[in-house]
């Protein structure tokens, strides 16, 4: 019954463009805002859905590492070198921005 409910909702949204939110849809696919939602995808959806392994987890530890993941992260949106560097840098100045006072002591660089 699920699988009929899931079909039948699939055919109607792929025949059918409602044209309802178009303006949210075309801000939505701007280069930053797109950006920033693959960002807050990759830092909340990942774990929650899986444990990472310790190997991993002491990789992607090191700053560079964590830097370049972020910048891929944004090149794959924006496919733009110069605008994934700004983004990137940009996204991290915000995280050290909202960081409080004990977090700041405890991280004082950006990434």
């Amino acid at each position: 019954m699920l699988a009929l409910l899931v079909t039948i909702i699939g055919l109607f949204t792929l025949k059918a463009d409602i044209g309802l939110l178009n303006g949210v849809e075309t801000r939505m696919q701007t280069a930053g805002t797109f950006a920033t939602l693959a960002f807050v995808q990759s830092v909340l959806g990942g774990n929650a859905v899986v444990e990472h392994p310790t190997r991993v987890k002491k990789f992607s530890a090191h700053k560079v590492v964590r830097f370049i993941l972020l910048f891929m992260t944004s090149f794959s949106v924006v496919r733009d070198l110069e605008m994934a560097l700004l983004i990137s840098l940009g996204y991290m100045v915000l995280m050290q921005l909202l960081r409080t006072p004990e977090e700041r002591k405890e991280y004082p660089y950006m990434i």
